[in-house]
């Protein structure tokens, strides 16, 4: 299961400084794909740490028009395209740290929280969408709830092989026999050779594909952003490394995990 979560999590938080109150705004770095809702929420769980320890006196999460994300017909601040509340405590002074590729080595150094820590400031700060959390209901009422589910969690820039992945698959199953898989992945040839391998076990497998052709970028980091929620309602993941999938833990801490490859993230 994972432990730690390694600070190459927080390089999209852009401004952070001892003040009195913290502020997000506007991400030059134009993160890629769904990824940036994962690196920005791991950002915005450390600060409410420092928030929780009364270290700072509140904390804004404003994006404005910026982002990869921001979708004009869906209002400003993409955050709140996602989540209910972006501001805790009190807003006081806030200012942009100049050069954040400089300060984001001093939160290496002090950032050190267990999943479990992530969760509970989850669980206790940030509130989703109504209509997410209604979709993520309805998706795991009608395939997750009625029979033992592995989550597959691949992305096809992952250098993890079909052949051990498939042997991953294999060895769960065989301590779970009845269990049926849930698979998320941009890999349409993984998914086909899957399909063929297993069948009916693997369900909600049209829903859980994911492709960003012809997508605007809101839907895409929804669709994300469902999608991990999903995969922490499975009973067991198997995934490859990446900020998105270490998102599933903080939703589901207690879920075992097993990490492909250990480059980059995570310590398991």
């Amino acid at each position: 299961m994972n432990k730690y979560i390694s600070y190459a999590l927080l390089m999209t938080m852009v401004y952070a400084h001892p003040l009195p109150s913290l502020f997000f705004t506007g991400n030059p770095l134009e993160p890629i794909r769904g990824g940036n809702i994962a690196y920005t929420l791991f950002a915005v769980l450390y600060t409410l740490d420092r928030y929780d320890k009364e270290e700072i006196a509140g904390i804004e999460v404003d994006f404005g028009k910026n982002g990869f994300n921001y979708t004009p017909e869906y209002g400003d601040n993409w955050w709140s395209y996602y989540f209910k509340t972006n501001q805790w405590g009190n807003i006081t002074e806030k200012k942009r740290v100049p050069d954040y590729q400089k300060n984001i080595m001093h939160l290496y150094a002090q950032f050190d929280a267990t999943i479990q820590r992530l969760h509970a400031l989850y669980k206790t700060y940030i509130r989703l969408n109504d209509d997410i959390i209604h979709e993520v209901h309805v998706v795991t009422q009608h395939y997750l709830q009625h029979t033992p589910t592995i989550g597959i969690y691949y992305e096809s820039k992952s250098n993890i092989s079909y052949k051990k992945l498939v042997h991953t698959i294999k060895k769960t199953l065989k301590k779970h026999k009845k269990a049926h898989l849930f698979l998320v992945t941009d890999d349409y040839q993984l998914a086909e050779l899957l399909i063929a391998m297993y069948g009916t076990r693997i369900v909600c497998s049209g829903y859980a594909l994911f492709k960003y052709a012809n997508e605007g970028c809101a839907s895409v980091t929804r669709r994300q952003l469902i999608n991990c929620l999903l995969l922490a309602q499975c009973d067991k993941l198997i995934k490859t490394s990446c900020t998105l999938s270490a998102c599933v833990s903080i939703f589901n801490p207690e879920m075992p995990v097993i990490t492909l490859d250990q480059e980059w993230l995570e310590k398991e």
